[in-house]
């Protein structure tokens, strides 16, 4: 049953400590200490002109969730999501585990496992990036206050739905790989090359592009979905044609990959896996 799989895959990722550090937890730590020292360096030069600002507790929340889901945050997860979909063709182990739970259940397992741990990273390093400037403002005996908008816990919950969104795009292009080439390697080679590729495309497309984005860039594209779904949060007015189709796109390729990595999983010859 899925649940016996869900079990099953959660304990192994427990067991593997490297990659649920490497994977889950470094980031959010490199966030916390390096957004610390920010802050300290910013005390100093505070301290110097003798002019404290206050500390916009809402903003810095708003600014640390959009950044959680950056392409860092994103190479680790890769990584630790590549051991867990790969793992099994790397330790040939798979000749194991079919027999006890179906095909389905096994990689719909993995899938949910790492999507709930990706929202849990990308919880902890929003809250490592509130938890800094607090610190901060502490520090510098800055005031704290707030200036959240009335509907600023649905804007938070977006910017974290759109972050969430943002990390698993890749670890869903990932799955696919890692089943369709049977490696750890290509699992994480694959989603990077891609990502660099998209990256270059979406540099051509100019201003005017991302005011008017064609109909490829959407299909082509998540990282132009992720902008502007954020600007859109971010109350810049956009058709809301181009709203739907940005997060339509954006979830075609969270689920698209794992569906066809399911497709092929139900067909490969497992025999010596």
């Amino acid at each position: 049953m899925l649940a016996d799989a869900l079990a099953c895959e959660g304990f192994k990722l427990w067991r593997n400590r490297a990659a649920l550090f490497w994977g889950f937890l470094f980031v959010p730590l490199v966030a916390l200490v390096i957004g610390v020292g920010v802050e300290l360096w910013f005390r100093g030069a505070v301290a110097r002109s003798n002019v404290i600002p206050a500390l916009d507790l809402a903003r810095v929340m708003l600014k640390a969730v959009a950044d959680a889901g950056s392409p860092f945050t994103q190479l680790f997860l890769l990584i630790a999501g590549a051991s867990v979909f790969g793992g099994e063709y790397r330790w040939e182990t798979w000749r194991l585990l079919t027999p006890r739970n179906s095909r389905a259940n096994l990689l719909a397992a993995k899938a949910l496992v790492v999507a709930a741990a990706a929202a849990a990273s990308v919880a902890l390093i929003a809250f490592a990036g509130i938890a800094a400037g607090l610190i901060g403002a502490l520090g510098r005996h800055a005031p704290t206050v707030w200036n959240g908008e009335h509907g600023f816990v649905l804007q938070f919950a977006g910017l974290f739905l759109i972050s969430w969104l943002q990390v698993l795009q890749p670890l869903a292009v990932g799955a696919l790989a890692a089943v369709v080439s049977r490696s750890i390697l290509a699992a994480v080679m694959t989603p990077i090359v891609l990502g660099v590729v998209q990256a270059l495309m979406m540099s051509q497309l100019g201003p005017g592009g991302l005011a008017t984005p064609p109909l490829w860039g959407f299909l082509a594209l998540p990282g132009l979905s992720v902008e502007l779904l954020r600007a859109a949060i971010g109350d810049v007015p956009l058709p809301a044609a181009t709203i739907w189709s940005a997060g339509a796109a954006l979830a075609g390729w969270v689920i698209l990959p794992v569906v066809a990595a399911g497709v092929v999983f139900q067909r490969q010859d497992l025999s010596r896996e």
